[in-house]
C-alpha cells in the first residue's frame, strides 16, 4: 500500500464509510460483489440504489479509487473495466493495521493503554474474540 494518504478515519460513520466517502464506499461494495465491471455498469448500479449521479462523476471516483491503488483499470478494447486489488476483509484489516501503527507510531502510550484496556472489556463483555 502506498504511503501517500490513502483514507481518512471517521468514526462516526458506518461499516467502510469510516474509510471512504459515500460514493466511494458504494462504488468499492458494487465492483466486490460484480467483480469486473465497467464504468457504465457502475454507473447503471449506483442509479439503481437511488444514487443521483453522473456518468462523469462516476468516472472520476472511480479514477481516484485507481490512483489510490483501490481498484486496477484495464483496457477492454474501448472501454476500461475495473476490478479490486484486495478483497473487502483484506483492505479492511490493512487500513485497521495502518490506524493503529500510527497510534504507536505516535509514541503515547496513553493512547495505547486506553486501547488496551478497550480490547480487555470487549473480551470479559464476549465482544472480542
Amino acid at each position: 500500500m502506498p504511503r501517500s494518504r490513502v483514507f481518512t478515519f471517521r468514526p462516526q460513520s458506518v461499516g467502510i464509510e469510516k474509510f471512504f466517502g459515500s460514493l466511494e464506499s458504494a462504488i468499492l461494495e458494487l465492483v466486490w460483489v460484480e467483480g469486473e465491471s465497467s464504468a457504465r455498469i457502475i454507473y447503471e448500479g449506483l442509479r439503481d440504489q437511488g444514487k443521483r449521479i453522473s456518468y462523469g462523476a462516476t468516472k472520476t471516483v472511480l479514477d481516484r479509487l485507481v490512483r489510490k491503488q483501490i481498484l486496477k483499470r484495464v483496457a477492454d478494447g474501448r472501454r476500461f473495466l475495473y476490478a479490486a486489488r484486495v478483497d473487502r476483509s483484506t483492505l479492511l484489516h490493512r487500513f485497521v493495521t495502518a490506524m493503529l501503527e500510527s497510534l504507536r507510531d505516535d509514541a503515547d502510550g496513553d493512547i495505547v493503554a486506553a486501547l488496551m484496556d478497550e480490547l480487555r472489556s470487549w473480551q470479559v463483555l464476549g465482544l472480542a474474540a
